[in-house]
């Protein structure tokens, strides 16, 4: 190895994994998955003491998903996030170090094979004798609202009594929770950015919502359905004066985010329970909402939008990632045939 590249390595040794996270992130706009998880990744129980010269080993990186497997028994996707955060990270710092001349190393992340994420047969033989531990695979949620299911989740939410239950299902802010339900399903806003929305994100003059707080990262804007225009309107009229929210959960603390979410998820999942829908979760209403959007009808008979303005409207930036919520039922595409 030539001097002054080993000499560049020992000065690198003594960077802790959490410092470099720290560096990276106040140097790039790491969008908002990524940073939830390298917040996560650079904690002392997780790689926050781990040497930046370590994790530029090929080994070192091949360990690490192991243990993703076998300690921390996580799913092919939840692994499959944390290396891309990671890898996307010494993308970074190496091309930083080959920038002050320094020939780097390949990033080992890069290398992992194909498939790396997927449990093999020797992970899976060993965790055969752990009652508590699986070997996981990727699971590809199609749900979607089933026939009556609809109007009975708002009638839960609007507290009516089932006639097979004593009592009605009282949640906090009931109203709000339709309203919120209501522009979810009818636009596949992510529930962050549902309830996160300012009154200068609903342009009703252009008849768009604008979403700027992204998971990705990047804005877009969605168009306001004629179903949802008078909900958004009343409660633009009924947020009081220099109200920084049109739903009423969140104060813009960002520590906060996660309770929050958490909190509507919880209220969410009772409602669905009450209504008959155990199976349901508020992140399949994003399944829905897509459906909707790509086989809604112009006044042709056609389709509305095509695949890419859905796509733009749902803020994917891939296809496949498109496909993973487009969960068409076979009745859907019958319905054309017979129009």
């Amino acid at each position: 190895m030539p001097a002054e590249l080993a000499a560049k390595r020992d000065r690198g040794t003594s960077m802790s994994l959490g410092r470099l996270i720290a560096d990276y992130q106040a140097a790039v706009p790491v969008s908002a998955l990524d940073a939830s998880i390298l917040d996560m990744l650079k904690g002392i129980h997780e790689l926050g003491v781990v040497r930046v010269d370590d994790v530029t080993r090929y080994k070192w990186a091949e360990d690490w998903v192991k243990s993703m497997k076998l300690v921390k028994n996580l799913a092919p996707g939840t692994i499959r996030k944390r290396v891309g955060a990671v890898a996307r990270l010494l993308d970074w710092y190496l091309k930083r170090e080959a920038a002050d001349g320094v020939q780097p190393l390949a990033n080992p992340l890069r290398l992992l094979p194909k498939n790396y994420s997927a449990y093999n047969d020797h992970e899976r033989a060993a965790l055969d004798g752990d009652e508590k531990k699986r070997a996981k695979v990727d699971e590809s949620r199609d749900r979607r609202l089933l026939d009556g299911e609809d109007q009975a989740i708002r009638a839960a939410l609007r507290g009516e009594k089932r006639d097979d239950r004593q009592r009605s299902l009282s949640l906090p802010e009931g109203d709000a929770l339709l309203d919120l339900y209501d522009l979810i399903v009818n636009t596949g806003l992510r529930l962050r950015e549902a309830y996160s929305l300012r009154p200068a994100d609903v342009r009703l003059a252009l008849r768009t919502i604008h979403v700027s707080g992204s998971k990705t990262g990047t804005a877009r804007d969605v168009p306001i359905l004629p179903a949802i225009y008078s909900m958004l309107e009343r409660r633009l009229a009924a947020a009081s004066p220099g109200s920084a929210f049109i739903f009423p959960w969140w104060n813009g603390d960002r520590a906060e985010l996660k309770k929050v979410t958490a909190k509507l998820s919880a209220a969410f999942a009772s409602a669905f329970k009450y209504a008959g829908c155990e199976d349901l979760t508020e992140h399949d209403l994003r399944h829905e909402a897509t459906c909707r959007w790509v086989t809604m009808r112009a006044q042709d008979g056609g389709w509305m939008f095509r695949s890419e303005e859905c796509m733009k409207i749902k803020g994917h930036e891939s296809f496949t990632m498109f496909m993973r919520y487009l969960s068409l039922r076979g009745s859907d595409l019958a319905d054309r045939l017979w129009a």
